[in-house]
């Protein structure tokens, strides 16, 4: 959910070595080598160092040097056409899909492939490949969707995606994301079998991986989810059986249904238009039944998300677009209380709110309590969430959740426990900078840098209101220094046009200006 700003509430802008020919008695070492030749064998000199210009067999005289220049010639047009005739090293889709190879946990833990795996792996992408090809032809036209897996021949890919290692979930969304960067995909799906299929199911993973196009909003969707309802394991033990395949082709299409359906959806998603996400992800919740089961609980979230972001842009309609997206992330809770992502929804839904809430009344509402509490629970269902923006999300929600509150109790007069506020909302952005920072999470630690500078600026102002001038121009310093770190972050990922755009550009040099011009004003 985009993390709204308080500032702009108020519109603040081997091989082996040859043998080496014994030398003749008598002869210099390595003078003179013994051969034979052949009766009609002319011109052929038995030694070191010698080139002939001419190779004459018979009566047959060849010129070495041409037929070395069309013989590479030959291997050049070989390699050539060879290569031209295999597939593709990157996909090439606006969106693209990668179906991995289900691996199987061996008895020492390790990832194996297994034949089952692959089995069910190449069924599903047969799945989505006929889903994906029945697209109407106007979305074909505007996204041209690719999905990829091992059974595509050479000619069609020549890179191969194989199994995703992981003993956790963590460890599979990167390795699954290293993947995507590679081959240039957007969602990779993927998952691993247990040693023992006696009992339990299986259930594939899907990542939406980061990249530089993604929308500042969009930065909530990329990580791991499971989607689906599960596969008995028994069966996948007894593949083979032709009443067992039968069992198992029927769950793994409505694999296909679910999942095809989703990522479509997740395609709006990508290019901005919820409204459109949205029907789609209704249509997956139908198809899943409801969507009341293990896995519904992400098409929920995903129902609330767009009807969250719709909000935003129907002003008109904002109050019924809140409503619902409250009312698809209490369903993703009831399903599984610790789902992270929708503890984060549930507190923007409060969050705007309370953001549309003058200063002066808005403690008189539970809207920003519950915002912290949401952003709270988010945090101590993180740990046990796949997705390494879960956490920071979580943590700069609160921080700008903490801004609201303190300017709530400035408004309200309540200057010391305005200033608890801002200094809890410096914390918490403060505290997701160093993880940020070592992943390489340049974006995000540009909102974090974001946050933090609005904490201290907000500092800043109270400090002047308190009559303390000297505080208030150390806060203001700490203020300008963090919309620097955020503005330096468009140099460190020169290709993301939102990070440079929609933060820097658009937050961070504007309030950046604002804080130097005070800093002057207290120079004066």
């Amino acid at each position: 959910m985009p993390v709204k700003h308080p500032l702009d509430a108020r519109q603040r802008p081997p091989t082996d070595a040859p043998t080496r020919p014994e030398p003749t008695p008598g002869g210099g070492r390595g003078d003179s080598i013994s051969g034979s030749v052949g009766e009609h064998a002319q011109g052929v000199v038995i030694g070191k160092n010698v080139f002939q210009s001419v190779v004459v067999i018979g009566t047959l005289k060849i010129p070495v040097l041409p037929v070395l220049v069309l013989i590479l010639m030959v291997a050049g047009l070989g390699a050539f056409f060879g290569y031209r005739l295999l597939g593709p090293a990157q996909m090439s889709g606006a969106f693209n899909l990668a179906v991995a190879d289900f691996g199987q946990e061996d008895a020492s833990g390790r990832v194996v492939p297994s034949q089952n795996g692959r089995l069910i792996s190449q069924r599903l992408f047969e799945g989505l490949q006929i889903e994906l090809d029945s697209l109407s032809p106007a979305d074909r036209a505007n996204f041209h969707p690719q999905v990829w897996q091992d059974s595509l021949d050479i000619t069609q890919k020549r890179v191969k995606i194989g199994i995703i290692p992981g003993h956790s979930e963590a460890q599979r969304e990167k390795a699954a994301c290293e993947l995507a960067q590679k081959i240039h995909a957007d969602m990779v799906i993927y998952g691993n079998l247990p040693e023992d299929l006696s009992q339990g199911s299986f259930i594939p993973e899907f990542a939406v991986c980061d990249n530089p196009d993604l929308r500042v909003d969009a930065d909530e969707i990329v990580g791991a989810h499971r989607l689906v309802g599960g596969l008995a394991l028994p069966l996948v033990a007894q593949l083979g059986q032709p009443n067992v395949d039968l069992a198992v082709n029927l769950k793994v299409n409505t694999w296909s249904r679910a999942l095809s359906l989703f990522s479509i959806g997740i395609m709006y998603d990508l290019q901005g238009r919820p409204d459109l996400a949205l029907g789609i992800f209704q249509q997956a919740r139908d198809q899943m039944g409801g969507a009341n089961e293990a896995g519904g609980e992400v098409v929920w979230f995903f129902i609330g998300r767009e009807e969250l972001t719709l909000a935003d842009t129907d002003s008109a309609a904002r109050d019924n677009h809140l409503a619902e997206a409250q009312s698809a992330f209490e369903k993703s809770l009831a399903i599984n209380p610790q789902y992270a992502r929708a503890h984060i929804g549930l507190g923007s839904v409060s969050f705007d709110r309370a953001q549309h809430t003058p200063g002066d009344q808005r403690l008189q509402t539970p809207d920003l309590a519950s915002a912290i509490q949401e952003y709270q629970a988010a945090l101590s269902g993180a740990g046990s969430s796949a997705g390494a923006l879960i956490e920071p999300k979580a943590r700069l929600g609160l921080g700008a959740a903490w801004i609201l509150e303190g300017e709530a109790y400035r408004d309200a007069s309540r200057l010391p426990e305005a200033g608890d506020a801002f200094s809890n909302a410096a914390q918490a952005a403060q505290e997701t900078i160093p993880s940020l920072a070592a992943a390489g999470q340049f974006r995000i630690l540009a909102q974090a840098y974001l946050t933090l500078g609005e904490a201290y600026h907000e500092q800043g102002h109270l400090k002047l209101q308190e009559g303390d001038p000297s505080a208030s121009r150390d806060f203001f310093q700490k203020a300008s220094d963090s919309y620097s770190q955020c503005i330096q972050q468009k140099d460190a990922a020169i290709t993301d046009q939102t990070l440079a755009n929609q933060i820097v550009d658009g937050l961070c040099v504007p309030y950046k200006q604002m804080v130097d011009a005070s800093l002057a004003d207290l120079g004066k």
